[in-house]
């Protein structure tokens, strides 16, 4: 998604990486990239999926609490600026096209590979 973001970008569009407040903590300070993210809740925000009991519980509270969280800041987006024309969520999140749609935004998946659920966690 970085990638994307990063290429998007380039090719002079306006856009706005979101991520998780735990996973931003992965891109914060990195020399590969200046772009700052919108950062929300996914209920564990000091340490994301390694902080949660198993992957089932993350999911559990992340569907409770992120996909709120999530709503909110896309509120504060839309209040504090022009209106985005569309998002283009991870395939992770299918949630995000209902959310998309609550706003009258378009939606997009983005499929892409990992190589290890490893690198996930």
């Amino acid at each position: 998604m970085l990638q994307f973001t990063k290429r998007l970008l380039h090719e002079g569009v306006k856009d706005t990486l979101v991520t998780t407040r735990s996973m931003s903590k992965t891109l914060h300070g990195s020399p590969r990239t200046s772009i700052a993210p919108e950062r929300y809740s996914d209920s564990f925000d000091g340490g994301g999926m390694k902080a949660a009991a198993s992957f089932e519980a993350y999911l559990e509270h992340f569907w409770k609490v992120g996909l709120d969280t999530l709503s909110e800041l896309v509120e504060r987006l839309i209040s504090g600026g022009p209106l985005p024309s569309c998002v283009v969520y991870d395939s992770f999140l299918p949630r995000a096209l209902e959310m998309a749609q609550k706003f009258g935004l378009l939606g997009g998946c983005l499929f892409h590979q990992f190589l290890s659920c490893d690198q996930c966690v």
